[in-house]
């Protein structure tokens, strides 16, 4: 994988495609009603993949608290002609990380895991390194945050067709190509993208639950959401085929898997995950406590992309636990995330007062234009005051 390529995803998509309000934004005039917001969603992603040439792309939408859409468009694999549906399989990079908040925070929730203790103690397979900041203000609070001040942007993946290291191997920097997860800031100091943090979170949920993290998100997370199509280990998924990941030249990615997959191995279906919005918006759940879900979405730490994505506007962002965190200037909440591995890229945004939301994933490297367009096309027949940062 080029690095550049990997890097720039990191600290633009794999860490937030980020949101602030327009300048110059004035709200539009009402929607027409009689053109729905899926109905113009059809209307313009076929000439989108057309433009673009990315091969398919899935669309689910959220009104009114209820999935009123899931759709599927172009080609889950150009090869054999397999379309893209909303049932397809993706993988959705770092849109992991809010996944992951749920099943962090449902051990909390019982117990086994402390949102604000220090997190050496409950680490015994692997601890973290000494470091001149020392490792006590490390807490799952920050972890989830990006605010513990550790090490490694992106979780490394491998080829498929290798034997996979351990996951203490990835976190001590002996396989991967990332280094160590180590201490490099003093944490609680600063907002800090830490891939290496979820890593260890997954330790965590391994060594609480003395479960795999993917059977374990499977039986706390997806079974009780309903999600039977989403998985940290896609080759479980009955019948779930998964799209095939291209480049941004249209080349088809070689498969690969993921070790630390808290951080970006999560693959589902728009149809499940559109879904899994509702959640967000009122629909019951029993995952997590009211006090919980309301901590998830509490900001903890400002948006800082120094020496990641210098020159972005990003005043004003914040980020909660495992999720951004976005106020209009009509004083509404977004919550949000996006990611970018090799061949795909992923984006969701809810408004949970107003019960509104879409998931857009797509199977190709040059999907980002694909993306603005639709959250462009969100915000205005919504009446929402966003612009999304690419």
């Amino acid at each position: 994988m080029n690095p550049t390529y990997s890097g720039r995803l990191a600290g633009v998509l794999a860490l937030a495609a980020l949101l602030c309000g327009c300048a110059t934004w004035d709200p539009p005039p009402p929607p027409s009603r009689l053109m729905t917001f899926a109905a113009r969603v059809d209307s313009l992603v076929p000439l989108l993949l057309a433009e673009s040439g990315v091969p398919g792309i899935a669309v689910g939408v959220m009104e009114g608290g209820q999935v009123i859409a899931t759709r599927g468009y172009g080609l889950a694999d150009r090869a054999s002609g397999r379309p893209m549906t909303e049932r397809t399989l993706l993988n959705f990079a770092s849109v992991s990380k809010p996944v992951t908040a749920w099943g962090v925070l449902h051990l909390v929730d019982g117990g086994s895991i402390s949102l604000d203790a220090p997190v050496g103690p409950a680490l015994h397979r692997w601890r973290l390194p000494p470091s001149e900041f020392g490792n006590e203000g490390v807490t799952v609070r920050r972890l989830l945050s990006h605010a513990a001040g550790t090490s490694v942007i992106s979780a490394p993946w491998f080829p498929a067709d290798t034997t996979l290291p351990t996951l203490e191997q990835v976190l001590r920097g002996e396989a991967g190509g990332r280094g160590p997860v180590r201490v490099e800031r003093q944490p609680g100091a600063r907002w800090m993208y830490s891939g290496g943090g979820y890593a260890v979170l997954q330790l965590m949920v391994e060594e609480a639950s003395r479960q795999s993290f993917a059977e374990y998100m499977r039986t706390a997370v997806f079974q009780p959401l309903g999600m039977h199509r989403t998985t940290f280990a896609p080759a479980a998924v009955s019948g779930g085929e998964v799209a095939t990941g291209y480049d941004e030249e249209g080349n088809p990615v070689a498969p690969y898997r993921f070790v630390s997959t808290a951080a970006g191995g999560l693959y589902s279906s728009v149809e499940d995950f559109t879904r899994f919005l509702t959640f967000y918006a009122g629909s019951r759940h029993g995952v997590l406590h009211p006090r919980t879900f309301d901590a998830m979405l509490t900001p903890v730490a400002d948006v800082n992309l120094e020496g990641i994505a210098d020159g972005l506007d990003v005043a004003g962002e914040r980020y909660a636990l495992g999720h951004g965190i976005h106020r209009t200037r009509l004083g509404e909440t977004i919550v949000y995330h996006s990611g970018g591995n090799p061949g795909y890229l992923a984006y969701f945004l809810v408004m949970p007062e107003r019960g509104i939301g879409m998931v857009v994933a797509a199977n190709g490297g040059g999907g980002v234009p694909v993306i603005t367009r639709l959250l462009q096309l969100w915000s205005q027949h919504y009446g929402v005051d966003i612009q999304p940062i690419y």
